[in-house]
């Protein structure tokens, strides 16, 4: 493998997800930034206010949930099959696509399985970002985010 794919295990089943494209990914970093950096930043205000050194996990659920309520439907449908069509299932008679490129599902399970979906879009999503945000400039900006994610929440 290089660095522009990655294998991954989900209970019995074996994924393999491949990076976006620099001009889909930069679509896409748009917005999921411009749609939901506020509502994380709104969390982390009042996180400060109340002088709150860890959160707990309902509370980080909570911003993930204000966060994914500013997204329009169409921008987390965009975001879901975005991700779903960079991820394939590893089967015994080759790759298969997660989501075609029409809109059709290529696996077997997935359209019905919202713990896996949900599960397969953090992947690609975490796998695409996550040299981004340590190198650009705007890391200063989500910093507070990431920190709090790596070093006071346990899940």
């Amino acid at each position: 493998m290089n660095g522009n794919t990655k294998t991954i295990k989900i209970e019995e089943r074996t994924f393999f997800i491949k990076k976006m494209n620099a001009k889909s990914s930069l679509k896409l970093a748009k917005t999921i930034l411009a749609k939901s950096l506020p509502a994380f930043s709104i969390f982390l205000e009042e996180r400060k206010t109340k002088q709150v050194e860890t959160i707990k996990e309902n509370e980080l659920f909570l911003a993930i949930q204000n966060c994914l309520d500013t997204l329009e439907d169409k921008d987390l449908d965009k975001v879901i099959d975005t991700s779903l069509q960079h991820c394939s299932e590893i089967l015994p008679a080759g790759t298969a696509a997660v989501l075609n490129a029409d809109g059709s599902y290529g696996v077997v399970g997935v359209d019905t399985d919202v713990l896996l979906t949900l599960r397969l879009v953090v992947e690609v999503l975490v796998f695409n970002y996550e040299g981004f945000f340590d190198v650009s400039l705007w890391r200063s900006k989500f910093s507070p985010v990431v920190d709090m994610l790596q070093q006071n929440v346990k899940m």
